[in-house]
């Protein structure tokens, strides 16, 4: 499944397979490959040749440690988007 996100004239386009998260178009229009763990939580980023632009480890709980790169996307733990204060979105209530 493919998914577009527009803020503006910038569209993000995401691809989501049966487990999550997959891949993600950069702003050049180059896609990203996303490696996920068995929970679902993105561990790394490459590019379409394979290079490494980034990688990090989660805690039991899920706070990011050992990072490697400048933050490549907004899905984080168990595959997860991250909202704008950095919280993980659950799809759960939230208030103002």
């Amino acid at each position: 499944m493919v998914l577009s996100a527009s803020q503006g004239a910038s569209v993000d386009r995401y691809v989501h397979a049966i487990r999550g998260i997959h891949a993600q178009k950069d702003a050049s229009g180059n896609w990203e490959w996303l490696a996920q763990d068995g929970l679902g939580s993105v561990r790394e980023v490459v590019d379409h040749s394979g290079s490494l632009l980034w990688m990090t480890h989660y805690a039991d709980f899920g706070s990011g440690f050992g990072s490697v790169g400048a933050a490549q996307t907004v899905y984080g733990f168990t595959g997860e988007m991250l909202d704008g204060g950095g919280l993980l979105d659950l799809r759960a209530r939230s208030r103002d």
